[in-house]
């Protein structure tokens, strides 16, 4: 935004909420139950009733759409080899690492976190062939 570059602006906007409505539309219709028996949730020391669940993860949902946006910023903003496999093998790493604690905690099944990791790469390839197309229509809308 600070660069005024409007159109991947908006393209993360499209990518980062679809997909948190996304994901609450598949956790709301599979209403899977997490591993561990988690169905309050600890705020400031106060206990919440509330219902979470456990397909996809969302926090790998999350991430692994940021990640890739990022990839795609790089692949587009770094010219030179080298940066853009390291900031490539940042990005992996910090998707990896994401799922895995999501595991490790105790928080979600393997399957959760593949899932998640699948369905988002999915999410943001769809977005990333469509959106021009979405564009193009609000452009010819407006004039």
């Amino acid at each position: 935004m600070f660069k005024r570059d409007w159109y991947n602006s908006l393209f993360l906007c499209a990518v980062t909420f679809g997909g948190i409505l996304f994901n609450l539309v598949l956790k709301i219709a599979f209403q899977r139950e997490r591993p561990e028996d988690m169905h309050s949730i600890e705020v400031f020391s106060y206990s919440l009733d509330i219902p979470s669940y456990s397909f996809p993860s969302g926090h790998t949902m999350r991430a692994v759409v940021m990640c890739l946006f990022l990839i795609y910023i790089s692949s587009l903003l770094f010219k030179k080899g080298f940066t853009r496999m390291v900031s490539y093998v940042i990005c992996i790493t910090i998707i990896i690492a994401v799922a895995a604690s999501r595991i490790l905690l105790g928080f979600h099944f393997p399957s959760d976190t593949v899932a998640a990791v699948s369905i988002s790469i999915v999410w943001f390839t769809f977005c990333l062939y469509f959106f021009p197309f979405i564009i193009e229509i609000i452009k010819r809308q407006r004039a």
